[in-house]
């Protein structure tokens, strides 16, 4: 529901941004005018002192403070600086703040920053959550805290059982797993891999599958033609896990008070919602879903497989 009401990792981001920002600002109109002498730059009447020169390379990321080295780098960062502030003015002269564009974004920002702060207040109140709570959440939840026994290993998929011979008269004669994956494996999507399926828990494959895999001992070791529903499968053992079971650690105790405080806030605001919708008018035409087509990423229809994003 948070994340749902507010994007608050950018609003906290913007809250920042605007506090330097205004922080800069106060201490440019409340600093005394200094001597031209001590300016790097006069940019139409804006001065860039040596101080704003080495605020400016913090601001930097540490790879690009790093590249910072001679007189050639730092007469850069400072032509960059110029730049800047010739491109602002020059916008602010075309009067850029009244772009839509900008507006938009300055009131989306806005808005974001408003419902930050709000929603921070609104979660003030303490919020305790009880040994018997952690202990409730661990009993129901254990499987997500521990680690199931799982095997590394590659496979030789094929569609029939005469081909699956062949690949292990020819695995028998000395001839390399992966590239007779490559070659042979009917599994598109393992066999440029070499067959390469990584570590795999039971009920990820079939139970045929799983009985074979976990049979095997050593490293290296090599089933025996293997039917599944897929197909006919040689499998290798490149490695395995231990199962690791779960238990009520420091550090799981700490991430169930996360989950459960964050579940917590989730119902003060959906609550809070309920409480004040009857203050304001609101009405939804939820049929208009059902033509609905998600638009992709590329803004070029769906990734469903349809067309232009919209209505049909």
């Amino acid at each position: 529901m948070v994340k749902k009401l507010i994007v608050l990792s950018l609003a906290i981001f913007l809250t920042q941004f605007f506090s330097a920002c205004s922080k800069e600002q106060d201490q440019e109109q409340a600093a005394p005018e200094k001597p031209k002498g001590s300016l790097l730059a006069d940019v139409d009447g804006e001065g860039i002192s040596l101080d704003d020169y080495s605020k400016h390379i913090m601001r930097l990321p540490s790879k690009m403070r790093r590249a910072i080295v001679d007189k050639e780098s730092k007469e850069k960062v400072l032509n960059d600086m110029i730049s800047e502030k010739l491109l602002y003015k020059e916008a602010l002269k075309q009067n850029y703040e009244a772009n839509e564009q900008v507006v938009e974004k300055m009131a989306a920002m806005k808005r974001a920053i408003i419902l930050e702060a709000f929603v921070k207040d609104l979660l003030k109140q303490d919020i305790v959550i009880s040994d018997e709570e952690i202990v409730d959440y661990f009993n129901e939840h254990k499987e997500e805290f521990g680690r199931p026994a799982m095997v590394k290993v590659m496979h030789i998929l094929t569609l029939n059982k005469e081909s699956a011979e062949k690949v292990m008269a020819e695995l028998k004669k000395g001839g390399d797993f992966a590239d007779l994956a490559k070659k042979n494996s009917t599994d598109s999507m393992t066999a440029r891999k070499g067959g390469d399926l990584g570590f795999l828990p039971r009920g990820k494959m079939p139970p045929e599958f799983d009985e074979a895999a976990f049979a095997l001992k050593k490293e290296n070791d090599i089933t025996g033609i293997v039917k599944t529903k897929l197909g006919y499968h040689i499998i290798k053992l490149t490695g395995r896990l231990p199962e690791i079971e779960s238990t009520l650690s420091p550090t799981i105790i700490s991430k169930i008070k996360r989950i459960k405080t964050q579940k917590t806030q989730e119902e003060i605001i959906a609550n809070f919602v309920e409480e004040i919708k009857a203050n304001y008018n609101v009405s939804t035409h939820e049929e208009m879903l059902d033509s609905f087509v998600i638009p992709s990423r590329s803004g070029h229809g769906s990734s469903m497989g349809g067309g232009a994003a919209g209505f049909h």
